[in-house]
């Protein structure tokens, strides 16, 4: 029996009706986020660098490099975590600890113009 148009389909007794099928949305939560954890660990390094330069020279000379790349991918991640709400704290400290390391370098620079300039005069 087919329905007239603009009518529903009527259920005939004994037939079992379609239970309706929904559907399942799976909404995956971001586990991490990799820029900000590479930024806080080339902080890490950054110092790590700058310390064994002090007994091994040439580590110092990593510094800049880590110092560089810590800033960059710290700020790459804290955008993203603004997104996402992941890294925010590995971000912020990538941040904090290269930030304070180009203050010191730049600080030292300055210092040592000083004293070489008063020398001179």
């Amino acid at each position: 029996m087919q329905p007239m148009p603009g009518q529903q389909p009527q259920q005939m007794y004994g037939q079992p009706q379609a239970a309706p099928m929904g559907q399942t949305v799976i909404i995956q939560q971001p586990t991490g986020n990799g820029m900000a954890v590479t930024g806080g660990v080339m902080g890490i390094l950054t110092w790590v660098f700058f310390l064994l330069g002090l007994v091994i020279g040439f580590t110092m000379c990593l510094t800049p490099i880590t110092m560089l790349l810590g800033i960059i991918f710290s700020h790459i991640g804290l955008s993203g975590s603004k997104r996402s709400g992941v890294g925010g704290g590995w971000a912020v400290t990538g941040l904090i600890l290269n930030y304070l390391y180009l203050i010191a370098i730049i600080a030292l620079f300055v210092l040592f113009g000083a004293a070489i300039a008063s020398m001179g005069a």
